[in-house]
């Protein structure tokens, strides 16, 4: 063997342990790893859990839904049955906290005696609802039952002790998981009752976590926040007036005529309503999110659709004009009798929640 050859395969041999010891030092590695990932404080993981959200957040959402900015300032991050898959730009500063002052809120539920005669709306408010860590959240919820109050009611009495409950299932406080967990858990627990098979309940809530606002819904109960400039809607609308939701349900087999599912039920997604759910009727959420500071949210409000039979945004952007940062007080009861004027001829149940 020539001494160039000789040096060669030495060379070769030294390579071959190198990526070997290499090998073992990352075995190594993993393995510690592993034996102390069980010594975090609750404190550690959430900050590792924050650092690793970038990246998992930009991964696609199982069970076809979204994750995209829908509109400046509003990330639309679970729409069921879509199938756009967009890349979410994030803003990291946002994810700062950004000091906001929730300075009051207010809620007045109304059974307009002038065409109605039982009140099947009810709301839920748990301010403070609970506090982990840097948590601190709070929980504002509008129930808009239809066949009966029973499913609007359980939601009431309910709705907050399963949502706690999924809230210590998750400990990185994922939310779009946390929301998705307990509306499938709470439309499991309706399966329980026969009644619920043609009586069922919208469901529109907002789950505030210091400056981050989440907002979920079923049905067509809405929630709006309002800022120098507009309404801006952040649920979505779930009946056979909306295309896309109609569209599921076609392709489900279902029959929509008179604008209602097989003529009968007017949503496309709800609590209860337990005949539908072969047809496509789902009670997943559409969840959205937004990054709120005194500048860019005035106030928020949630109502059943009472209110929004006779108002649209632009009525609703007009009343918060007037009262030139009044109380959510004085919204509510404003805009409550604004719709009664208007012709509303339904339940009404509102919630108004006032920042600076």
């Amino acid at each position: 063997m020539s001494s160039k050859n000789f040096r060669n395969s030495l060379k070769e041999v030294f390579h071959q342990k190198k990526d070997k010891a290499k090998l073992l030092l990352n075995k190594f590695k993993r393995q510690r790893n592993l034996s102390t990932s069980n010594t975090f404080s609750a404190k550690q993981l959430f900050s590792k859990k924050e650092k690793e959200k970038g990246s998992q957040d930009k991964k696609t959402i199982e069970n076809s839904t979204l994750l995209y900015r829908s509109q400046k300032n509003l990330e639309e991050i679970s729409s069921y049955g879509t199938n756009k898959k967009l890349k979410l730009d994030k803003d990291k500063d946002k994810e700062k906290e950004i000091p906001i002052l929730l300075k009051d809120y207010f809620y007045r539920e109304e059974i307009n005696s002038r065409t109605q005669e039982s009140m099947e709306d009810f709301t839920l408010i748990k301010h403070p609802f609970l506090s982990l860590d840097k948590h601190n959240l709070s929980l504002f919820c509008v129930f808009d039952g239809h066949g009966g109050d029973f499913v609007a009611k359980y939601l009431k009495e309910n709705f907050a002790s399963i949502l706690h409950n999924s809230i210590k299932l998750n400990y990185t406080l994922n939310f779009h998981s946390i929301l998705n967990s307990t509306f499938e858990s709470v439309d499991k627990n309706l399966e329980k009752f026969d009644i619920t098979q043609n009586c069922g309940s919208t469901a529109t809530i907002v789950v505030m976590d210091n400056n981050i606002i989440y907002c979920a819904n079923v049905g067509d109960s809405k929630c709006f926040y309002i800022d120098k400039k507009n309404a801006v809607q952040m649920s979505e609308d779930h009946n056979c007036k909306n295309e896309k939701e109609v569209e599921l349900l076609k392709s489900k087999g279902a029959i929509i005529f008179r604008q209602r599912v097989y003529g009968s039920l007017s949503l496309t997604r709800s609590f209860g309503d337990m005949d539908f759910k072969q047809y496509g009727v789902t009670a997943i959420p559409y969840i959205t999110k937004i990054y709120a500071d005194k500048n860019n949210v005035k106030y928020i409000v949630i109502a059943s659709d009472g209110i929004w039979d006779a108002v649209n945004d632009k009525d609703l952007f007009k009343i918060s004009k007037k009262l030139k940062g009044g109380t959510s007080e004085e919204f509510c009861n404003n805009l409550v009798n604004y719709a009664v004027e208007k012709g509303s001829n339904d339940n009404i149940s509102c919630i108004v929640i006032r920042f600076g």
